[in-house]
């Protein structure tokens, strides 16, 4: 595989010195200005071949003045200074930093994109209003994406003009080598009339991409805030790393995930955006996951916080944590916390990322808190450490008041000696009316008739239940600890969350202990 590539990358050298080699031939056959003129150190006119058409940029030579300056029998004459090719320096064909897209285009309002480096080294220009970072082609860095545009509304109708545009996308590192761009955050979207109901923000774009032998992968650009006076109000997700780190990139980091935008309704829905995948990395770390978004209604509305993004993954190295999930409150009306982003897991050899904690949620009728996230696997075909499991969110208020459950714990590697991440622990509830106790997960309303009383207002109130310790390696690693269930303060009657179960040890390793159960 390693040969294959140098082979590859030997033939592509081979392609661009040839290519470089033919435009500098081709410029000396072009005498420069004579020395009484200014003539452009670096715009140098160029002909694909010396029988072919010239490429725009070069005029004619009509000066009697000037024919002893012209290629002989030609008529055309020097470049003007601003009409040529640049060879090296911003925008420079063979070596430069790609140009930022508001000097490519000063003009440009939505998704102006960046220039792309030089052929040979440079970094790419970053993108604005939505566009998309330059790339850079053999070594150097990609550009940012451009952030995205918020959302337009007529100032006097209130009328939408035109709507939200996403985060650009990070450019490209170099084939060699260099980072990935960041992606741009998402444009917002903020209606404070009621002539056109709801706004929906936009996402945050993905990072770019490393290069094979070295850099990291951009992060995630943020999404969009969303406000609305009426209607559901969407906010943006935030953007996954840029993609996976090479296998011949030895010290390359994934980028981590943008966060997601928040919400707020007065008389309507609120949807939290989801947080960004942290990514894939190779040898060496990951980066997080992106947070969810926060909800929240002023009025009369149901509330949804956003899941947290998925911590990056590993082959070997380190994986990191689940983003943590969004908070939901309400004055009046259901909530619904965020999930908890799941641990990065590790492949071969490392320790794995925790599980994100479940979004606390708060509200007058169904309230439920987010679950953890489960813990990362950690080094699934030798050793690591499993990831811890995220808590489960609280829930405050209501008739119906579930507590998230906690997230498991990771597994401890597959051969080796690691230990089994811990399990999280379960969510509190704090009712403000009778309700019903009974058994709950966590992900929602589950009836278990063995564990529950009835009252005549209806409802129900139980904490969340602890997450399940993970196993321990195979050769003595010890299993993870139970996460405690949670406590139940007020609501009559209620019941607390369950202790999760310890998790089994490996052969000669003891088993976790289980989690104590809330009261």
């Amino acid at each position: 595989m390693a040969g294959a590539a140098k082979r590859y990358v030997a033939a592509l050298l081979g392609v661009l010195a040839a290519i470089a080699i033919s435009l500098i031939a081709a410029a000396i056959l072009h005498p420069s200005q004579p020395a009484s003129q200014a003539a452009p150190e670096l715009s140098i006119p160029v002909r694909l071949m010396s029988t072919e058409t010239e490429l725009a940029g070069s005029d004619v030579c009509g000066s009697t003045t000037e024919q002893n300056d012209c290629a002989t029998g030609s008529s055309a004459p020097a470049a003007a200074p601003d009409s040529g090719w640049m060879m090296i320096g911003d925008g420079g064909l063979l070596w430069g930093d790609g140009l930022d897209a508001l000097l490519l285009d000063p003009g440009c309002t939505s998704y102006c994109n960046g220039g792309n480096s030089g052929i040979f080294g440079g970094n790419g220009g970053n993108g604005a209003f939505g566009g998309n970072g330059g790339n850079a082609w053999f070594t150097g860095n990609g550009g940012n994406g451009g952030d995205g545009v918020d959302a337009v509304y007529d100032p006097v109708t209130g009328r939408l003009i035109s709507a939200a545009i996403a985060g650009g996308r990070g450019g490209d590192g170099g084939l060699m080598s260099g980072s990935g761009g960041n992606g741009g955050n998402g444009g917002n979207d903020l209606n404070y009339g009621t002539t056109t109901a709801g706004a929906t923000a936009a996402n945050g774009g993905n990072g770019g991409a490393s290069g094979i032998y070295g850099g990291n992968a951009g992060a995630g650009g943020n999404g969009g805030n969303a406000y609305a006076a009426t209607g559901t109000a969407t906010a943006g997700d935030g953007g996954d790393s840029g993609s996976r780190i090479s296998d011949f990139n030895l010290g390359g980091d994934s980028g981590g995930g943008g966060n997601g935008g928040v919400a707020v309704a007065v008389n309507g829905d609120a949807i939290g955006g989801d947080g960004g995948d942290g990514g894939k990395g190779k040898w060496h770390e990951a980066k997080p996951g992106g947070d969810g978004g926060n909800a929240v209604v002023v009025g009369t509305g149901d509330a949804y916080g956003g899941d947290g993004g998925a911590g990056g993954s590993v082959f070997a190295g380190t994986g990191n944590n689940g983003g943590a999930g969004g908070d939901a409150m309400t004055v009046n009306g259901n909530a619904t916390g965020g999930r908890g982003g799941d641990g990065g897991l590790v492949v071969s050899l490392g320790n794995a990322g925790e599980g994100g904690d479940g979004g606390d949620a708060v509200g007058t009728a169904t309230v439920t808190g987010g679950d953890g996230g489960t813990g990362g696997i950690g080094g699934g075909m030798v050793s690591g450490d499993g990831g811890n499991g995220g808590n489960g969110g609280s829930a405050t208020g209501g008739t119906t008041v579930t507590g998230g459950r906690g997230g498991d714990g990771g597994y401890g590697g597959f051969i080796g000696t690691g230990t089994g991440g811990q399990g999280g622990k379960g969510g509190d509830i704090a009712s403000t009316r009778a309700g019903t106790a009974h058994s709950g997960s966590g992900a929602g309303l589950v009836s278990d008739d063995s564990d529950a009383s009835t009252s005549a207002s209806g409802g129900t109130s139980k904490a969340g239940n602890g997450g399940n310790g993970g196993i321990g390696g195979l050769v003595g690693g010890k299993g993870g600890d139970g996460g405690d269930g949670g406590t139940a303060s007020t609501g009559t009657p209620n019941s607390g969350g369950t202790g999760g179960t310890g998790g089994t040890g490996g052969i000669g390793g003891s088993t976790g202990k289980a989690g104590a159960d809330g009261g």
